[in-house]
């Protein structure tokens, strides 16, 4: 329970200081009902797209930016500022690796760096024109706002165009996997590449130094091969950033679960990368994470057999196995209407503490366990629509785009064609100090 109240604490400290720069946001939702939905874009995604003479070769880069949402795509929200941070796009789909953002302050999507160049190393594999930015790659539910070092993270997922991790060249023209990769928010700029100079599709394009490379993969011999399917979830431990991460350990299925840990964004030295969970029932697949900060567990989403999935947090190790909540054990699901399958999303809800699950469409559902995780129960939510919905096709999956934005106590939903919701639950409280 300290635990929990301390990540609550931790983000409302923040993101009150954000709301505060979010009037009109703030006044939206103060006038929208209780568990109800509400469109906040004020434009379309598609107006803040790289021009197509700047993105990144080979053109067509199999498809466009809208690439980004849709290809397994997600987002993290960063309660500093109120603003939704987009990157992805990825393997078979888009080679740009530029960064997008929804500022809550204008409510207008807007480019935060332009594309990078790209160059072929190996058969259907890339790397970036400057080692210290990624690929474009699918995140699936990886995406990640660091708040105490101020720092998206992009683990990767899909490489472009390799389907599989990360890599980077080295001196002797080797190859090895690496990532994952830090965004600073504070050198955003629409009109700069997000490496260095002479890094661009356009020579003439100056660099933002944007991007930076934590490179785990040369220290800790466990990181993981690859990302592809991944879970995460973000919180604080003993006053540093914590990004718990499900995902297989190589080229298997079965998730493993790992947390990393990162304190000081100039000094990749000092990050940790741990495994802390075993693979148990087995769960593989795409899916969505979240910590469960006050029941101490780490919850991802299953299938239509098993619907979640979970770690214990206060006992964590290589034998920590994890353990699969059965359909026949998921109280309440079937009066809930509620048939798992691989394209949920899932967040925690800090503030009620329980998890909510969005699969798309109106419907939200939230699930509280007791009794040390021996009890799980899932409830449909009274959702009401004056303001209308997203619509219920969620393409190849919702994933990490729902999240929970602490500042504003609603959750915030991202639709493929670049719609922004917020959902405002039953019992909302407004930021302080406003």
């Amino acid at each position: 329970m300290r635990a929990s109240l301390l990540l609550l604490l931790a983000l409302l400290t923040a993101a009150n200081a954000a709301a505060a720069e979010l009037p009109q946001l703030l006044k939206l939702l103060r006038e929208q009902p209780e568990h109800s939905w509400r469109q906040l874009n004020l434009n379309a995604f598609r107006e803040a797209w790289t021009p197509e003479a700047l993105r990144a070769r080979p053109i067509p880069s199999v498809d466009n930016p809208g690439r980004v949402i849709s290809a397994w795509g997600g987002f993290a929200w960063d309660d500093r500022r109120g603003d939704l941070w987009l990157w992805g796009g990825g393997h078979a789909d888009y080679a740009g690796n530029e960064m997008y953002r929804w500022r809550g302050s204008t409510l207008r999507w807007e480019r935060a760096s332009l594309p990078g160049r790209i160059e072929p190393v190996a058969p259907a594999t890339y790397v970036a024109g400057d080692e210290q930015t990624p690929v474009s790659a699918h995140p699936y539910d990886t995406s990640e706002f660091l708040l105490g070092i101020d720092r998206f993270v992009a683990f990767g997922g899909g490489a472009f165009n390799n389907g599989r991790e990360f890599v980077r060249r080295e001196a002797d023209g080797s190859l090895r996997r690496t990532g994952p990769y830090l965004f600073d928010p504070a050198r955003a700029d629409a009109g700069k590449t997000g490496g260095i100079t002479g890094s661009g599709v356009s020579a003439a394009t100056r660099g933002g130094g944007m991007w930076s490379n934590r490179d785990l993969a040369a220290r800790f011999p466990d990181f993981p091969v690859m990302f592809r399917s991944a879970t995460s979830g973000r919180t604080t431990e003993q006053g540093r950033d914590v990004v718990y991460v499900s995902t297989p350990p190589g080229l298997g299925t079965d998730q493993w679960l790992y947390r990393y840990t990162v304190s000081d964004p100039a000094d990749p030295a000092s990050d940790r990368w741990e495994k802390v969970g075993r693979a148990g029932d087995a769960v593989g697949g795409q899916g969505a994470g979240a910590v469960d900060a006050a029941n101490g567990l780490y919850v991802r989403t299953g299938n239509a057999a098993m619907p979640l999935y979970f770690w214990f947090l206060r006992t964590v190790g290589p034998l920590n196995q994890g353990r699969a909540v059965r359909a026949a054990d998921l109280l309440g699901a079937a009066e809930a209407g509620l048939v798992m399958h691989d394209r949920f999303g899932l967040d925690y809800d800090p503030v009620r503490p329980r998890l909510l699950l969005w699969g798309g469409g109106a419907q939200v559902w939230s699930v509280t366990t007791e009794r040390g995780a021996r009890r799980w129960k899932v409830a449909r939510e009274p959702v009401q629509t004056p303001q209308g919905a997203p619509g219920a096709d969620v393409g190849r999956g919702v994933l990490g785009k729902w999240k929970y934005a602490a500042g504003l106590d609603v959750f915030i939903a991202l639709e493929d064609n670049g719609n922004v919701w917020a959902y405002k639950p039953g019992g909302w409280r407004e930021p302080s100090g406003l």
